[in-house]
């Protein structure tokens, strides 16, 4: 849960500030940090969109209110009416502790770990299987020495 909410206030804080940086040049950016979103994302974490709490928004009102945010150069849309109220309403503290009772009784609840169903250790195990001197070429390639990136 920290690691998402400090990935999710870098992206907001991100967008923010390339939304008002570009802005002189045309360039729109919306940042739109989406409520639960009934994804398979749901299902990959154990949740029946009918036990939860607020029934998740579909994924096609969520892109069209994303896509009208970016048209009008809105620096941030809150998709659904029911999300944003509750975003203006609600403490972030309680925003956080619903969050984290709704993961805990699913990570409870779970008897494996919630991950991509691979071992975390396939990958080392895959690399220790090579010979030595096939391990160089699993590094990444040396970048060409007279790239440039040109300036916006």
């Amino acid at each position: 849960m920290a690691n998402d909410g400090g990935a999710k206030a870098y992206v907001h804080s991100l967008g923010e500030a390339l939304h008002y940086e570009f802005k002189s040049r045309g360039v729109h950016v919306t940042v739109v940090p989406p409520a639960p979103t009934n994804t398979p994302v749901l299902a990959k974490f154990g949740f029946e969109i009918r036990t939860m709490p607020m029934k998740p928004m579909t994924v096609e009102q969520c892109v069209s209110e994303g896509l009208t945010a970016l048209r009008e150069n809105r620096s941030r849309i809150i998709p659904g009416r029911l999300n944003r109220i509750m975003n203006a309403v609600v403490p972030a503290s309680v925003k956080r502790t619903m969050t984290a009772k709704m993961f805990g009784k699913r990570l409870r609840a779970s008897p494996q770990p919630l991950t991509s169903g691979r071992r975390p250790d396939t990958d080392t195990q895959r690399i220790e299987a090579v010979e030595p001197w096939e391990k160089q070429s699993l590094s990444a390639p040396e970048p060409p020495k007279n790239s440039a990136i040109p300036a916006i």
